[in-house]
């Protein structure tokens, strides 16, 4: 199914199954447990009240009549509207039954004979409260099944109520697939509101099942935003080459690039008359341009800090003399001793180059008050917004300010815009001057035999035709987030990071690298590094992926100074790993795991994960793994799922 597709009733009734995979009871997430259970516990309740007081009729009369509103107000109203189901959630909500998701089956057989024997006691009651007693084993058992199997019954009703103008249009309904509503968080798990493509995407799972993918793996590439998508595919019937071009399809591509860039400048809050937004692949290659266009010589000092990303830290070594800022007993940044080196290197100091947001411990450097050190001693400022801009709002500030940002770099495929474009955001005094790093179509005024004369800025930096479509996708993510809200997806953030570290904290052996403070999650990004006691870093990891569809990611997230660092008490052996990794084998590479959120993420995300990780701590996984020497991955010994039967781009044909 596409984004825009979802099941019919018709589907998942006949033959059980959706898009010919079929629905396998027994196969539960933690939610749709809580709702099966709860379901249960409330009708076995009223069945035993009732043959206690021998009288079936008045009870179930009460009874029938709670459920037949019930249904009716979900069917009217929308799923997020049921008030029985928020009854049975509470009653359970205490206990999540970790166990019903390591075994599945005797779950779903622990509750069928619960329900069955509360069916016959209520027979067993009185004939007279025959027509409440049908009603009330009618709409439990269509609930009980929704519950179960994923059946969307009450919004398959819903929405044929939509449809026909009888009822208004709920939000849990514009975004139904299978099993994304068997059973909803209450308001404050809910997501942020934006929708991403392949959300309720279906992943197949060690048991043969397919459940729900969750991504937790924001951090090093996000979904692409629906209506960034929609965008994408509107530009594409006037996608043409742009500039110069006479045609009228080109003018209209070439009025989107530059309307693009004005919108990333103004994302930034950046003077157009003082900067310029340079267009390229990634923030990577932005990095790389910078270190190539800032003319350093050899003995300039350019200040880096010990949290930063390789991308972050290789581009300087080869052009002037690199110092670190070193990382406090949490994680940061030190600031005190970034103002050492500024002294120690005085006069030299030509660029302080550091991290918006870690992208190992989520870690939010001061970077107004970095800038104002930097600028106080002459030197300039580049922030890698790689983490930094999908999560919080920027503003670069005016030239004047001590605390603006002279440059900064960020990345598409972060901003749940992945059509491969980055932005270097720079002073415009730097780029209009001097010869740019790629040279070709596009970066000149005039060419002779003899002599170049080069575009001004930001033409001469943009060698080559452009990334028109990455460049339009990346514009139009950030008018969806500015929209939405920078500060609204920030509370969001926070408010899944803390319910996570205190999910977290409750798994014995789960050590958590940088701040681990719930009540400190708003002062960091939704990025948390851990290690689970005597189980590798690899393993957590597959075991998550290959029997929870959770997405993670391990290793050392092109950081290894800072995650060296980090791990420095646990001994690790670094003449080994090196001389283990020239010889072609990676089963010694330290690391951690690592999850990350987006705006889609929701508690029902998070609450997965703890689960999951919670039977990993306690070694209940149910495969045989094996690590392969050339990758270090770990994969079930005999399990092989075919890939292509996502995707396969050998099938792509006219």
């Amino acid at each position: 199914m596409n984004h825009t597709e979802r099941p019919s009733y018709g589907q998942v009734i006949v033959g059980l199954s959706v898009d010919g995979q079929p629905l396998k009871a027994g196969v539960f997430n933690e939610h749709e447990v809580r709702a099966a259970a709860g379901l249960t516990m409330v009708m076995a309740a009223f069945a035993f009240v009732s043959a206690y007081l021998d009288r079936a009729y008045g009870p179930m009369q009460v009874v029938s009549i709670v459920f037949v509103i019930e249904f009716l107000v979900r069917v009217g109203l929308g799923f997020q509207h049921s008030p029985v189901r928020q009854l049975a959630h509470w009653m359970t909500r205490r206990r999540p039954p970790d166990w019903a998701s390591a075994r599945p089956k005797r779950f779903a057989w622990t509750l069928g004979l619960l329900m069955a024997t509360s069916m016959a006691v209520m027979m067993q009651a009185g004939v007279r409260g025959a027509l409440p007693m049908a009603i009330c084993l009618v709409c439990i058992t269509l609930m009980w099944l929704e519950s179960a199997l994923g059946l969307c019954v009450g919004c398959e009703l819903h929405g044929l109520l939509v449809r026909r103008g009888w009822a208004r249009k709920d939000p849990a309904y514009e975004v139904c697939a299978h099993g994304a509503c068997a059973w909803p968080e209450p308001q404050a798990s809910t997501g942020s509101g934006l929708q991403v493509v392949g959300q309720h995407q279906q992943v197949p799972v060690l048991d043969g099942s397919r459940r729900r993918s969750v991504n937790l793996d924001n951090a090093a590439s996000t979904p692409v935003l629906v209506p960034v998508m929609e965008a994408v595919e509107r530009f594409m019937e006037w996608y043409s080459s742009v500039h110069r071009g006479a045609g009228h399809k080109s003018q209209v591509a070439t009025l989107a690039y530059e309307d693009a860039r004005r919108i990333v400048l103004d994302f930034v809050g950046a003077d157009p008359a003082t900067h310029v937004a340079i267009f390229g692949k990634n923030t990577t290659e932005a990095i790389n341009k910078l270190a190539a266009r800032l003319d350093l010589a050899a003995n300039d000092v350019v200040l880096i800090s010990q949290l930063e990303h390789h991308s972050n830290d290789l581009p300087w070594r080869s052009r002037a003399q690199v110092h670190r800022v070193r990382a406090d007993e949490h994680g940061g940044l030190d600031e005190d001793h970034l103002q050492a080196l500024l002294d120690e290197h005085a006069g030299r100091v030509r660029l302080v180059a550091v991290t918006g947001a870690s992208n190992v411990t989520g870690h939010l450097p001061s970077i107004h008050r970095i800038a104002a050190r930097a600028h106080a001693v002459g030197a300039r400022i580049l922030v890698d917004a790689a983490q930094l801009a999908p999560h919080r709002a920027i503003h670069l500030q005016g030239l004047s300010e001590a605390t603006h940002i002279d440059y900064l770099a960020l990345s598409g495929h972060k901003m749940y815009a992945p059509f491969g474009t980055g932005v270097l955001i720079g002073r415009r005094d730097t780029f209009e001057r001097g010869a740019p790093d790629q040279c070709g179509g596009g970066t000149v005024l005039f060419v002779s035999e003899d002599d170049v004369a080069w575009a001004s800025a930001p033409d001469r930096d943009e060698a080559g035709t452009p990334n028109v479509v990455g460049a339009v996708a990346l514009a139009a993510a950030m008018q969806v987030l500015r929209a939405h809200g920078m500060d609204r997806l920030a509370r969001h953030e926070t408010d899944l990071t803390a319910h996570a570290l205190k999910r977290m904290a409750a798994i014995p052996g789960v050590r958590i690298y940088g701040r681990a403070d719930p009540a400190s999650a708003a002062d960091r990004l939704g990025v948390i590094a851990f290690n689970v006691e005597r189980v590798p870093h690899g393993l957590v990891a597959a075991i998550l992926s290959t029997e929870h569809a959770i997405a993670v990611r391990n290793g050392c997230f092109c950081a290894h100074p800072y995650l060296l660092a980090l791990l420095g008490q646990d001994g690790v052996d670094v003449g080994r790993v090196r001389s283990d990794l020239l010889r072609g084998d990676h089963r010694s590479v330290p690391g951690m795991v690592r999850i990350s959120f987006g705006a889609y993420n929701t508690h029902a995300d998070v609450d997965a994960f703890a689960d999951a990780l919670a039977v990993i701590a306690r070694g209940e996984q149910a495969g045989d793994y094996e690590q392969d020497p050339a990758t270090g991955e770990f994969r079930v010994r005999g399990h092989a799922p075919d890939l292509r039967a996502g995707f396969d781009v050998f099938q792509v044909s006219a």
